[in-house]
């Protein structure tokens, strides 16, 4: 076993620290400056893809009751080729199928097939090879798009959306956090998956293509992030998990590259007759496997409160994992091949988004399992819920315009300022329930942790012993803070300050006077936040003055979190430590009050004992 000498930052002592030996393999995930950079330069490219994306998605939204144009064509797909073009051969045609009045039968090639969707009324022109000949001919769109693709459009539509604010949000707020990049990356990935609305052309294509590849690198990016989660943790399976997903990810993007792209770009130099359907199908299992044994081992070794938060990562990766695999099923020919499966699965699958999405963004607003700051989960939950009751609200005025009719244009009046008046009266009592109920769900830890520290404070001058009183105030500043423990410093004789009383034994037991953080401390007088605090411990410093003199401080250990300390937070901390350092002081003037009391009291004692022996020689002497 070989040591080497480890420097604490905090301390001028040298400590000896072991190298890492032991059964597990080396693991070949450290979160690098370079492998931080990769992870947000990543995150950076897909949110303004994404956003791009999202952004052209809306601009046709119009056109989100149009059909997909092999439903309109109603036929069976079979992929092949014709020379260097993708072509469809035609397996059979569905019962309202146009093509063939048109002549076309089965077995004839769609060479060059459109991909996007048509309005009724449009056309799209095909190529038709039937034997030896070519032919061109024109399709109109007669059909009128079902109510499941349109909701199934409309849904995806608003979901991307939604996942892309939340995506943007998580990267770019926990840019230092590889966990949270992937998990980023990922739903960035899945509004990569648009709706189907755009016309025959370049955007149905990419459409398709994006459809194929993101889902699978979404996949693995969501195995990334648990065996990232929480940085890390120790396992023998994880290093080969990390170097098996690794080369997954380049696999599949060298598939994409070399053969899935072409194909659905126009150009194709490899047969995709029997092997482009398959090669689709095992990416997206393999994907599915890999990201159920990450999360798998992730489960079995994170303990703790992190245990806790990933529970609901889960949760919601394995709502979204199910729309996958009943997209993978309608795909492998589970449910058939007609055109109303397809649809119901489509349904299927936004629904299951939806939900999935619900819960992580639950869980990162209610139970901070990617904490994005304070501020920003109030202002994203509010807003949501003022949208929805303006929503609520304008549906109402709609309701009453198409539904209620007067042919008195005093009575139409009379009921348009009905309903101004009692928007207005509901529009108070509505907004504050659902601020009550926002506060409840979403922010009553951030409630509940300060009413705590408040309470601990009420009782501090209760307390009749210093080391009862510091204990319950390290006890109280971990509960509020959500910090990993802390520790109370106090200056000794020689100017060193040593550890008094801890919740965490990792932290330094004495600091020299010199020490960047008590030289920091006695300049200022204000709190100081660590770089490091021992042992990789990114932590806080309070100071506790007297008379313009640094005494002593409170040390507190990161968040269980991983998240920084708010201006508020460092502000309630201090005001505690301000305070129970009064009481402290307090107890201390007593106790030498107490002292002094004792010790005048066992003087006059002794002096009359002394009297009680009579007058001195010397006193004798002196009267004589």
């Amino acid at each position: 076993m070989t040591v080497e000498e480890h420097r604490d930052p905090l301390s001028s002592e040298v400590k000896p620290r072991e190298a890492a030996v032991g059964p597990h393999p080396p693991d070949i995930h450290v979160q690098t400056p370079r492998l931080l950079r990769a992870w947000q330069v990543t995150a950076f490219a897909l949110a303004l893809a994404a956003s791009s994306w999202v952004a052209t998605c809306f601009v046709y939204s119009p056109r989100v009751a149009a059909s997909d144009v092999i439903d309109v064509l109603g036929y069976v797909i079979q992929p092949t080729h014709f020379k260097s073009l993708p072509a469809h051969r035609i397996a059979s045609f569905e019962p309202h199928s146009p093509l063939p009045s048109a002549g076309v039968e089965v077995g004839d090639l769609i060479v060059d097939p459109p991909r996007g969707t048509l309005l009724p009324g449009e056309s799209v022109q095909l190529q038709i090879r039937n034997g030896g000949g070519f032919r061109t001919i024109d399709i109109r769109s007669s059909q009128i798009g079902q109510l499941s693709s349109l909701v199934s459009n409309v849904v995806t539509l608003c979901l991307n959306a939604l996942v892309l604010v939340l995506g943007v949000m998580i990267a770019f707020r926990r840019r230092r956090d590889v966990a949270a990049l992937a998990i980023g990356c990922a739903l960035l990935l899945a509004v990569m998956e648009g709706p189907n609305i755009f016309p025959v052309g370049l955007l149905g294509r990419l459409n398709v293509l994006f459809g194929n590849a993101c889902s699978v690198f979404a996949i693995a990016a969501l195995a990334y992030s648990a065996l990232t989660f929480e940085a890390g943790y120790r396992s023998r399976a994880r290093p080969y998990l990390v170097r098996v997903l690794i080369g997954f990810c380049a696999t599949w993007g060298i598939v994409i590259l070399i053969w899935v792209a072409p194909y659905c770009l126009g150009w194709i130099w490899l047969s995709p007759d029997t092997v482009l359907g398959p090669i689709l199908s095992m990416g997206v299992i393999a994907a599915l496997l890999l990201c159920f044994l990450a999360f798998a081992d992730a489960w079995r070794h994170i303990q703790g409160e992190p245990r806790q938060r990933f529970r609901w990562v889960i949760a919601a990766v394995a709502i979204a994992l199910a729309g996958t695999s009943l997209d993978l099923l309608r795909f492998l020919g589970v449910f058939g091949d007609t055109t109303n499966a397809e649809t119901l699965v489509a349904v299927a699958t936004a629904i299951l988004g939806a939900v999935a999405f619900i819960t992580l963004t639950y869980a990162v607003l209610r139970h901070r399992v990617i904490d994005v700051g304070f501020i920003i989960s109030r202002t994203l939950v509010f807003a949501v819920f003022t949208g929805l009751l303006l929503v609520l609200f304008g549906l109402v005025e709609w309701l009453v315009d198409h539904l209620v009719h007067f042919k008195r244009r005093e009575s139409s009046a009379l009921l348009d300022a009905l309903i101004a008046v009692t928007i207005f009266l509901m529009l108070h009592r509505v907004r504050d329930g659902i601020e009550r109920l926002v506060e409840r769900v979403f922010f009553r830890a951030s409630h509940a942790r300060p009413t705590a520290l408040q309470q601990f404070l009420e009782t501090a001058p209760n307390f009749s012993e210093p080391d009862a009183l510091a204990g319950a105030l390290l006890k109280a500043v971990d509960a509020y803070a959500g910090s990993r423990g802390s520790g109370i410093y106090r200056r000794d004789k020689t100017g060193r300050f040593v550890l008094d009383k801890s919740t965490l034994d990792q932290l330094p037991r004495v600091l020299a006077a010199d020490t960047e953080v008590i030289v920091e401390l006695k300049t200022s007088h204000k709190p100081y936040q660590f770089g490091r605090l021992g042992f990789e411990l990114a932590a806080l410093a309070l100071p506790v003055v007297r008379r313009a003199e640094l005494v002593g401080f409170l040390a507190v250990a990161e968040k269980t979190d991983r998240t920084v300390f708010r201006p508020d937070e460092i502000e309630s901390l201090l005001r505690a430590v301000h305070q129970v350092n009064s009481d402290l002081y307090a107890l201390q003037l007593e106790r030498f009050q107490q002292r002094s009391q004792e010790l005048e009291q066992q003087n006059e004692a002794l002096r009359e004992e002394l009297r009680s022996f009579g007058p001195s020689p010397t006193s004798l002497a002196k009267t004589s």
